[in-house]
């Protein structure tokens, strides 16, 4: 049963190897030519590994136990000599040569080590080392987690940056960039920790300096996982498709309330790893914050009316909003506190969410288009041409800028309201595309019906009041009455 599993093993590692092929290439510092032959190397390894547990694990091996470390030994042999004569035709500058026989000498002298009993395999090499003295355990641990860490950022981390950049998205490969240096500072952490906690450091001074190891790895992480649900989120905002929750107005929410719950939990870890009373800070915070929400009601107000505004969405970035004291402006911001309106007038007003949450909005730009409508009255005297002044009014609104001409929909209408006390009553209704231009276009249009109207000779009427003037105290004749 020994046999096959070896077989399967190494029929296996092997079929791996083949597929991460190409990433042998993206190791720094070693060019296409020493790719192919490391390749060949690991691959080589790959076979004297199974081989030798193929055949210690048959029953030959028992037949002959004695000449057991010495086949073992030979078949190291002669996969050190094969790989030595086939980096010989490397180029002698090349330093990834004298690298590479570097790393197969230690691997062969590893291997006839542990053949010969004098080093552990490394399943057993956690026993061996807790077997070492606490200084050797210390050093071992530092260099150990000091070396993996180099090792991991200069070779796998790189290695696994280079195979996500040929996917069809960038959100790996800028995860990749965020945690390179933070899975590399807490690899070496833990060697670090390990050592200290082995050392021959007084208690005092070990506790000491391990707290401060786990407190620069908790706040390394703070960091990293505050970047990463930025980006995270930024990604799943622009992907509206997938992520409807997550959009320009709902986004600074989540964004607050995780940065919030990791901000706490990492001071809550941190307070934990100083064995400082949290209890006591839980009790003094919630003291201190019924203090000052009772201090702050109005902020507070404008902030949860924020909440409720950038939920609900009653308006949105550039919306153009008329409110009940006829205020009226494009937004140009929405806060948590507050909400600002730049006006017609291009002066910006800031008016906290309190209010803009209980105020009566008219917002010109709602709906499924961005548009404005707007609506000029003109009046003209009785007698006049009503088929006229229709035409007449359609004419001006096509010389009237930024107004829409071009969708049937909203083509530019004049309706003949009602028959006033002294005038005709027409509506010109247009639609217009840039809501903050409504004072200019009104004022272009009232402009242009006034001297259309007076071109044409249409009168223009406006009210009329007679005044007669008499003494109290003269009688009234019978034609005065």
């Amino acid at each position: 049963m020994g046999t096959i599993l070896w077989l399967i093993t190494g029929a296996l590692l092997l079929t791996l190897l083949r597929i991460y092929r190409s990433s042998l290439d993206d190791i720094p510092g070693i060019n296409a030519e020493t790719s192919r032959r490391v390749y060949n190397i690991i691959q080589s390894l790959i076979g004297i590994i199974t081989a030798i547990g193929v055949l210690l694990s048959h029953s030959i091996a028992e037949e002959y136990f004695w000449f057991r470390n010495q086949i073992t030994t030979g078949l190291i042999g002669f996969w050190w000599i094969w790989t030595i004569l086939m980096l010989r035709t490397l180029k002698y500058e090349d330093h990834s040569r004298s690298i590479t026989i570097g790393l197969t000498s230690l691997i062969a002298l590893y291997l006839s080590a542990i053949t010969w009993g004098h080093l552990p395999t490394p399943l057993m090499f956690i026993a061996w080392f807790r077997d070492l003295s606490p200084q050797l355990q210390s050093t071992t641990s530092l260099v150990v987690g000091i070396l993996s860490a180099l090792f991991v950022h200069n070779v796998i981390l790189p290695i696994t940056n280079r195979m996500a950049g040929k996917t069809a998205t960038t959100l790996d490969d800028t995860l990749f960039s965020i945690v390179r240096w933070p899975i590399s500072i807490s690899i070496a952490l833990i060697g670090v920790g390990y050592s200290i906690e082995t050392s021959l450091l007084s208690e005092y001074w070990a506790d000491k300096f391990h707290r401060v190891a786990i407190s620069a790895f908790i706040l390394v992480w703070t960091q990293v996982t505050l970047k990463v649900i930025s980006l995270l989120l930024q990604h799943m905002r622009e992907a509206k498709k997938h992520w409807h929750l997550i959009n320009d107005r709902t986004m600074p929410i989540f964004l607050l309330l995780l940065r919030i719950g990791i901000i706490t939990f990492s001071i809550y870890f941190l307070l934990l790893t100083w064995d400082i009373d949290v209890m006591f800070y839980i009790t003094t915070g919630g003291v201190i914050g019924i203090a000052i929400a009772y201090a702050s009601q109005d902020t507070l107000s404008s902030l949860f009316a924020g909440v409720a505004i950038l939920t609900d969405a009653p308006y949105k970035l550039h919306d153009f909003l008329v409110l009940d004291d006829q205020t009226r402006g494009k937004v140009t911001h929405i806060g948590f506190r507050s909400t600002r309106l730049l006006t017609t007038e291009n002066i910006e007003v800031i008016i906290p969410n309190s209010i803009m949450a209980n105020a009566q909005i008219i917002n010109m730009t709602g709906g499924e288009t961005s548009i404005a409508r707007i609506e000029i009255a003109a009046g003209v005297a009785y007698g006049s041409d009503v088929e006229q002044v229709r035409s007449l009014l359609l004419e001006v609104a096509h010389k009237l800028d930024h107004i829409i001409l071009d969708q049937p929909h909203l083509e530019p209408v004049a309706h003949f309201t009602s028959m006033g006390a002294s005038s005709l009553d027409f509506t010109l209704r247009l639609w217009v595309q840039h809501p903050e231009r409504l004072l200019n276009i009104q004022d272009q249009a009232n402009t242009l019906i006034y001297t259309t109207f007076t071109e044409h000779g249409i009168e223009i009427p406006y009210t009329k009041q007679d005044v007669y003037m008499y003494s109290m105290g003269a009688p009234r004749t019978g034609s005065e009455a």
